[in-house]
């Protein structure tokens, strides 16, 4: 087995002060409540663990439980073997499923505006939990900052959603995409619902489609001409 060496902590940068926050957990909280897996990189020639149970989309290998079947899987190529740091810095109001110990620095809600099915129940705002979050390595202008940045969160409830998540240059995590539904034709972004990380943005959200359903129904003012 080839030596193992820790993700480096790097040092936090100095003067930015409109960054983000980074709330932090040790390995050990994020292994037992977030989990971890083990990716080969055959680009980067390196087996690598990775925050949560999947991998990043842009690995070029496959991903495996523990550290001696990722080692049997990529041979005697002498990759390198790095271990998430013993210090996990993720970017605060990263979602994440679990409270892994990281208190008001992390948290699972999410806030969908809905107006499917609309004539039957209106627009309503529904609180969901994040039941399982993806993660990948922070990219490389937020590294200084964080180790980790969520990429993805799965929504529980009766029906399965999906959303892809990113973060600023500043650090601050924000939806990239409508959530989708999981239909037999796979992921499929839903245009009557739209999700956000918190209450407030929601609410504003909701506030702004009643003006326009609101303006949209003044028929004396859209029926003056057929007067």
């Amino acid at each position: 087995m080839a030596m193992i060496c820790r993700m480096p902590v790097r040092a936090e940068s100095i003067g930015e002060t409109n960054m983000n926050p980074a709330a932090h957990l040790s390995r050990d909280a994020a292994v037992r409540t977030i989990g971890s897996v083990w990716c080969i990189d055959h680009h980067e020639r390196t087996i690598f663990e990775n925050l949560g149970i999947t991998k990043p989309a842009y690995c070029t290998g496959n991903a495996f439980r523990t550290l001696e079947e990722a080692d049997a899987a990529a041979g005697d190529r002498g990759y390198r073997i790095c271990q998430l740091p013993e210090r996990i810095r993720l970017p605060a109001g990263t979602p994440v499923a679990l409270d892994a110990g990281m208190g008001k620095r992390a948290g699972s809600a999410m806030w969908l505006v809905r107006i499917d099915n609309f004539s039957a129940k209106g627009m309503r705002l529904e609180r969901r939990e994040a039941s399982f979050v993806s993660f990948r390595p922070a990219p490389v202008h937020l590294q200084g900052h964080y180790d980790f940045i969520a990429s993805a969160a799965i929504l529980d409830g009766q029906e399965q959603l999906k959303i892809l998540l990113s973060c600023s240059p500043e650090g601050f995590p924000f939806i990239t995409s409508r959530p989708m539904l999981l239909l037999e034709c796979g992921w499929t972004e839903s245009n009557r619902m739209k999700a956000f990380m918190s209450y407030k943005a929601a609410v504003e959200q909701a506030e702004s489609f009643r003006r326009k359903i609101l303006a949209a129904l003044d028929w004396e003012k859209d029926s003056a001409a057929a007067a």
